[in-house]
């Protein structure tokens, strides 16, 4: 009967320990991806800025 518990409880434990590295390695792909994703809207707002800085230069040079 002890035996029986004692494999039961090794057993959920060695599977929660396997969920539990999976997660780790979930949350660590995440970060990697939320840190590309912010580096590319990053640049997306700079080129976006600086796409209408020209135009609105563009549009001054044309009413001088």
């Amino acid at each position: 009967m002890i035996e029986s518990v004692k494999y039961t409880l090794e057993s959920t434990i060695d599977n929660s320990e396997r969920e539990l590295f999976q997660i780790d390695d979930d949350l660590n792909r995440m970060e990697r991806e939320l840190n590309e994703l912010s580096i590319y809207r990053f640049n997306l707002v700079k080129n976006i800025e600086e796409h209408k800085r020209v135009l609105l230069d563009l549009y001054f040079k044309e009413e001088g």
